[in-house]
Formats: C-alpha cells, structure tokens, sequence
C-alpha cells in the first residue's frame, strides 16, 4: 500500500501494476464533483481540468517513479519499431 494511509471510507483492491481504491461512501459534494469530472488518459503533454486533478495525477505518479515523457507517443513508437 505504500504511503497510503488507511481509510475508513476507501476499500481497496490489490492488482498486479498497484492497488485499486474504491470510495464506499462519499458526501454529496464529492459526489457531484467525481460525477462531473472526466479525467484524461495520460500522455506527455496531458491538460488537466482542474488543480485538485493535476495534484492527484502529480502525487500518484510520483509515488510510482512515473514521469510524463514517459508517454511520448513518438518515443514508444520508436521502441515497438525497433523490437
């Protein structure tokens, strides 16, 4: 689980690349806000739309030694052309 802490209102899931968190309960608020959200697939030039979406991609990457060129498309071309 890494850094995480543990929290009542999450259930968590293990999987092979890293945990899956599932909310069990959420205010009305939060509820509205991840209902209305549409969060982008990752890539190298990625626009978020909004700071609490850009903090959360920023931290959960990090957390996996994960960095956004990464996901230049150009650059994993390259790879699966030269195999």
């Amino acid at each position: 689980m890494g850094s995480r802490q543990r929290q009542p209102n999450l259930k968590i899931s293990r999987g092979i690349a890293g945990d899956y968190l599932f909310y069990t309960r959420l205010d009305d608020k939060n509820k509205g806000y991840l209902g209305r959200l549409i969060i982008p697939m990752l890539a190298s030039n990625i626009r978020m739309p909004d700071t609490f979406t850009e903090t959360l991609y920023s931290e959960v990457l990090k957390e996996n030694d994960i960095k956004s060129p990464m996901f230049n498309i150009r650059k994993i071309r390259q790879a699966f052309l030269m195999v």
